[in-house]
């Protein structure tokens, strides 16, 4: 977990609107637009951020928002893709023309995120508070290998198909048949290892990790509930807390470390 000393605090704001994902730049302008109109405190004006940070979201969710068009789950929005389309909004961007708040120099420069996700039963309440903090890489948290699903995967395979890198992994370690059904509310941590790659919360990275693991076979069943609209499309909408941080003391040899356990 990141340090939350108030005195590492960079800035810190709130925006109101119905967050979205990604995919869809239409909707995804409407809510860059949102982040952008955010009440935002820290240096005035501020100013893009090019040194490492932590990020700590508390994202709250409308799922009957007639924005939605009746198109998610009564859990809501993907938490992961809440994180990849908000990043979208506090990012520089390299079109100018898209909104962006502009805070961050680029994804790759947050080494500890954390997001969380509530249900609310209006869209005036919808939105994300975001803290922002001056941090590094981190250690190894070694206490999340006693969750009920803990697996590393080694980093040689995460260069092919890391989806089904991350797939066999789960299936090798889930020797108790943990599973995350659509009634459930899980806690997934990442731990990537410091040069995996540049940039663990971009949808190549993040959204595979977990799509490999909901797509995991757990005896008959798959780890999180289908049925999948395409080969890695299981229903990872329980996730309600998740940690992605890059590490920088695991074994050259191990790529990312996975744990889950249920809230």
């Amino acid at each position: 977990m990141p340090n939350k000393d108030p005195s590492e605090l960079v800035c810190k704001g709130v925006v109101i609107g119905t967050p979205r994902t990604y995919g869809n730049r239409r909707s995804e302008d409407i809510w860059r637009n949102a982040i952008v109109a955010g009440q935002w405190e820290g240096a005035t004006p501020l100013q893009t951020i090019c040194t490492p940070l932590h990020l700590d979201f508390e994202f709250r969710i409308n799922p009957q928002s007639v924005s939605y068009n009746k198109n998610v789950s009564s859990n809501g929005p993907d938490l992961d893709t809440m994180v990849i389309g908000a990043l979208a909004g506090l990012t520089d961007s390299r079109n100018p023309l898209r909104p962006t708040l502009r805070l961050l120099g680029h994804a790759g420069l947050c080494k500890c995120v954390t997001a969380s996700k509530q249900i609310v039963e209006c869209d005036t309440l919808s939105g994300f508070s975001l803290h922002v903090r001056q941090g590094s890489t981190m250690q190894f948290d070694k206490s999340v290998m006693v969750d009920p699903l803990s697996f590393f995967v080694e980093r040689q395979s995460l260069r092919s198909d890391r989806r089904r890198a991350v797939q066999q992994a789960a299936e090798k370690a889930n020797v108790n048949g943990f599973r995350a059904p659509k009634n459930s509310r899980i806690k997934i941590t990442l731990a990537f290892a410091e040069g995996v790659t540049r940039n663990p919360l971009s949808a190549d990275w993040l959204e595979a990790v977990i799509d490999g693991l909901g797509a995991s076979h757990v005896n008959s069943e798959r780890f999180f509930d289908g049925p999948p609209t395409q080969q890695f499309g299981y229903d990872d909408s329980v996730v309600y807390r998740l940690i992605c941080a890059q590490i920088h003391d695991l074994p050259p040899e191990l790529g990312l470390h996975v744990s889950v356990k249920n809230l």
